[in-house]
């Protein structure tokens, strides 16, 4: 009858790496690190019980080891038995976890609704005050550096930069639409006549009759296409006002 201990100078931790290898397969069961790391406990455990086990009860059972009969079960045999145990309980959870229904997210309770409902009143007050902020900025920017501009005495060469444009990056049309910020249309004749103050102030030629000799050489063709194009949107604003 066999041994219950591994020949060939093997050890039970020779055996269950050679089972671990059979059965545990790398591109199996080592996707995870934590995986890896519970099946190496999981094994170092099994060998600790079957060595315990054997060594417990080997010398006092020496004489029935040596007796004629069928083999007992070796530890690869053995360890083999409880990993495929292990693996259809494991399944066995697997399929009972994807069983499961899966919780649904609570919904929000009519108070949650109520406060999510304010605080999306404020953020969106507080964005309108704000608009209202910068436009009312850029308005008065603009007003004051007309008054610089266009009303000094002053000689200094004037460059793209330093014309004030309503909305400098802008389009003539959103150029337009800052300088009549404040403006009611509702008010019919406040709005034109503040249309009309835009088109005297804009209007090519008397725009070269205040700056033209102050313009810098380089900027002089890009300044007077940018008055004549803010000119034109203040034309066509005045012409749907009538």
């Amino acid at each position: 009858m066999s041994n219950p201990f591994p020949r060939d100078g093997k050890t039970p931790g020779d055996l269950l790496g050679q089972t671990e290898e059979k059965w545990c397969p790398q591109k199996d069961f080592g996707k995870e690190e934590d995986e890896r790391d519970a099946e190496r406990e999981w094994q170092s455990k099994l060998l600790g019980e079957w060595e315990d086990e054997y060594q417990e009860t080997f010398w006092q059972y020496e004489d029935e080891f040596s007796t004629e009969g069928p083999d007992p079960e070796t530890f690869e045999d053995w360890a083999n038995r409880i990993f495929q145990e292990y693996k259809k309980k494991c399944k066995k959870e697997e399929e009972q976890h994807h069983r499961r229904p899966k919780k649904e997210t609570p919904k929000p309770s009519a108070k949650s609704w109520r406060l999510l409902e304010e605080e999306r009143l404020l953020y969106e007050k507080r964005a309108r005050a704000k608009e209202e902020e910068l436009k009312e900025a850029k308005k008065r920017r603009y007003e004051e550096g007309c008054s610089q501009v266009f009303s000094s005495s002053s000689s200094q060469s004037l460059r793209y930069a330093d014309i004030p444009w309503p909305c400098p990056s802008g389009t003539p049309e959103q150029m337009a639409t800052v300088a009549l910020h404040g403006v009611d249309p509702a008010d019919q004749g406040a709005y034109r006549r503040f249309l009309r103050r835009q088109q005297a102030l804009w209007h090519p030629d008397k725009f070269l009759q205040r700056c033209g000799t102050r313009l810098a050489e380089k900027d002089r063709r890009r300044i007077l296409d940018t008055v004549t194009a803010l000119s034109q949107a203040f034309n066509r604003l005045a012409e749907a006002a009538k």
